[in-house]
């Protein structure tokens, strides 16, 4: 007599819980905030960024900073410090071609946590 083999069942892997009272390392993205960008002309560029409610409680301001590399940090060559009820920035007088952007999120004078990276051409 063959013995027929057990059935599989697929479990969801799962991971494990992240420790809430830990703190994203300087530089970190985290959700919570969504960084977006519109080339306007004539060196102008129009930024727009989403936090949710726990970013948006816990913010003192935001920081935009501006590169010519990819996921640019503090302190960078062009930037802006927003307070914490302003979600967008007209930022003018860029640097042509290719610029990437992010938001920080600052706390106690520092960028705590980074938005998205977004690349516009500058014209």
């Amino acid at each position: 007599m063959r013995a027929e083999p057990e059935p599989t069942i697929d479990t969801p892997q799962t991971k494990p819980a992240e420790d809430p009272t830990s703190t994203p390392a300087m530089g970190e993205q985290i959700s919570g905030i969504t960084l977006t960008a519109e080339a306007k002309g004539n060196r102008r560029v129009l930024l727009r960024w989403e936090v949710s409610e726990t970013v948006a409680t816990e913010a003192e301001g935001y920081r935009i900073v501006q590169g010519k590399a990819e996921n640019p940090t503090w302190p960078s060559p062009y930037w802006f410090e927003r307070g914490p009820a302003h979600r967008e920035k007209e930022m003018t007088g860029l640097p042509l071609g290719k610029q990437h952007f992010r938001v920080c999120v600052v706390k106690n004078r520092q960028c705590m946590v980074y938005s998205n990276n977004v690349e516009v051409e500058v014209k």
